[in-house]
């Protein structure tokens, strides 16, 4: 039976990862996978919830030389979670901090044996560590008793790095994984992944991207290690293609840029369009520069080609696109700056039939249809298959916003679910200007109910980013003959709220003896600018329909001091993106404008 190295670093002393700018080197990776498969509980199904990168890693692997199988749902909603414990009864839990709230049994992955030395033999561990009791406490039914698992972990982990540099062998054909997409019904749909196929997908990648494994580059991702993207090109690519990831996942633009600085060269940063905006905005009107890269690797949305041009010209770096999917893994690249034409990644095979585009072969496990509508481009192989093809829309049911992915058709079937929901119907508006994240929009028949209390069960059951933005509660709903909600009613009750709701003007009601004035400033009272902020989004909040906790505050400029008795109005303007612009003024006089995102 073939079989493949879970690492293919050759020699004990390679570096797999980098952790606080320290390196993390293969023996001692070897040496940690072994020790935590050994802690784990029975049970044949983990969900790896470790937001550091390397305590994935880790627990990734131990699952695997433990015969394990990984659970990467899209989701870690209660109900979600419901739903996989329906397909994988015994699951249990991996991770590595206290705000997960997964409602499953749970171990901790001790990240104070990560900051111990990279040698053998050194403990600073504590005696105790949180083993997690209470209601998450570790009962897997039918399961031998085991004491403290975390508090086992922690004591073993750093104490057990002596052990032989020898890298442990998985079948090509075990299922290692199990990658969740949204069913329409509203239960989790696994996509199973062997290791053989996973092996595969990263061999064509490091060639598709002129990665070498004797000269390793640094990985540095702004994505999840549990999202495909970041499974396949941070996690993945370093231990199946000899490469080093860092173990943190930076978010802002200056965590971002300490990050790369630290990595040793040659260093890829792995990221998404909304990233790397962001990245790009904060050198504006700023005297600094980007740290230099050599690759630069983006996925989870189309980027336009004005931001990839940007992008190279500040990190002087190649930077190539990623295509792919949840079911596929990654299966196509460009680079953005010099056109729009994809290059399928070698042995993918596309097929056009059913109104539909069906990739298959090379590393696929089963015949997919993709979620977008591709067109053949440039020659055809031998066997008559397309090798190029260009993304011209993605079907209508399909939603990705912010690198998530789901379908209208399951987020219909969430919020009618919720107890007190007559009809409802989401909407996704046709705007999709390069950089800018659309939201969606829901229409909902709720006697009794208000927006903040139907959004607040909502949020039970679907990720943050496809919550509704906004969310009009009506008397009904307009289908159609055969019951149907048609694309062109919902856009015409969309246009109708955007409308009325794009651009209002109300007046901010400042009493003169606020007692904010008192003492700020003595002898010459100015309204605090908290103050102002305040008053500002209860009023957006009124106007709007949207819950004062929904209104989330991007960005705030104060022009002008506001003293006691001015009037004062506010103008307010909703966005396509539904961010809304703001601006306050004392009569003519400009005192203070902003953004709030709902």
């Amino acid at each position: 039976m073939r079989d493949f190295p879970l690492i293919s670093h050759t020699h004990g002393e390679a570096v797999v990862a980098w952790r606080h700018g320290e390196p993390i080197r293969a023996a001692r990776f070897i040496a940690d996978v072994r020790t935590v498969a050994a802690a784990l509980p029975p049970g044949l199904h983990l969900l790896n919830a470790c937001s550091d990168r390397y305590a994935f890693a880790v627990t990734l692997a131990a699952a695997m030389i433990g015969r394990r199988i990984t659970l990467l749902p899209s989701t870690y909603t209660a109900e979600a979670v419901r739903k996989l414990t329906e397909f994988a009864p015994t699951a249990f839990c991996v991770a590595d901090s206290d705000n997960d709230g997964i409602p499953l049994p749970t171990i901790r992955y001790p990240l104070a044996t990560l900051d111990t030395p990279d040698s053998p033999g050194t403990s600073d561990v504590p005696d105790t560590i949180d083993s997690r009791g209470g209601p998450n406490a570790l009962d897997v039914p039918g399961a031998p008793a085991i004491a403290s698992p975390s508090e086992t972990l922690g004591r073993t982990l750093a104490g057990h790095r002596s052990q032989p540099f020898e890298v442990p062998r998985i079948e090509a054909d075990r299922v290692v994984a199990y990658v969740f997409t949204s069913g329409s019904t509203g239960v989790p749909v696994p996509h199973p992944k062997t290791w053989g196929r996973l092996v595969h997908c990263v061999h064509v990648a490091m060639t598709a991207l002129g990665l070498d494994a004797e000269r390793p580059c640094t990985l540095v991702g702004t994505v999840p290690a549990q999202h495909m993207f970041g499974f396949e090109s941070t996690v993945l690519l370093a231990l199946i293609g000899a490469q080093a990831f860092d173990a943190s996942r930076p978010f802002y633009p200056a965590d971002v840029t300490a990050v790369l600085e630290a990595a040793p060269r040659p260093r890829a940063l792995i990221s998404t369009p909304v990233h790397l905006r962001s990245l790009l905005l904060s050198l504006d009107g700023q005297d600094a520069r980007l740290p230099e890269l050599d690759l630069i690797l983006s996925a989870t949305a189309p980027l336009s080609q004005e931001l990839a041009v940007r992008a190279e010209q500040a990190f002087h770096a190649p930077l190539m696109e990623i295509y792919g999917s949840t079911e596929t893994g990654q299966i196509a690249t460009r680079r953005t700056t010099q056109g729009d034409t994809w290059q399928l990644m070698p042995g993918i095979h596309l097929e056009w039939r059913e109104g539909q585009t069906w990739a298959s072969q090379g590393h696929i496990e089963t015949p997919t249809a993709l979620g977008d509508l591709l067109e053949p481009r440039g020659t055809l192989d031998a066997q008559g298959h397309a090798t190029q093809f260009a993304l011209t829309g993605r079907t209508a049911d399909l939603v990705n916003i912010a690198g998530k992915r789901t379908s209208i058709g399951y987020l219909n079937h969430q919020i009618t679910a919720i107890e007190g929901v007559l009809d409802a119907g989401f909407f996704m508006p046709d705007d999709e200007r390069p950089g800018v994240v659309t939201r969606l929009a829901a229409f909902a028949v709720a006697p009794g109910m208000t927006v903040s209390t139907l959004l607040a069960s909502l949020r039970e059951r679907i990720e943050p980013a496809f919550l509704p933005r906004p969310l009009v509660l009506v008397d009904a709903l307009p289908r159609n003959d055969t019951g149907k909600l048609v694309r062109a009613t919902l856009k015409f009750l969309y246009d109708q709220h955007v409308a009325s709701r794009r651009h209002s003007v109300n007046t901010l009601s400042v009493p003169v003896d606020h007692p904010a004035y008192a003492g700020h400033f003595p002898g010459r009272p100015v309204l605090p600018g908290v103050v102002l902020l305040d008053e500002a989004l209860s009023v957006i909040s009124a106007s709007t329909g949207l819950p004062l906790s929904a209104c989330e505050l991007a960005s705030a400029k104060f022009l002008s001091p506001v003293t006691p008795g001015e009037p004062l109005t506010l103008e307010q303007r909703t966005l396509p993106s539904g961010s809304i612009e703001f601006e306050i003024r004392a009569v003519e006089r400009l005192v203070a404008r902003g953004t709030v995102v709902p």
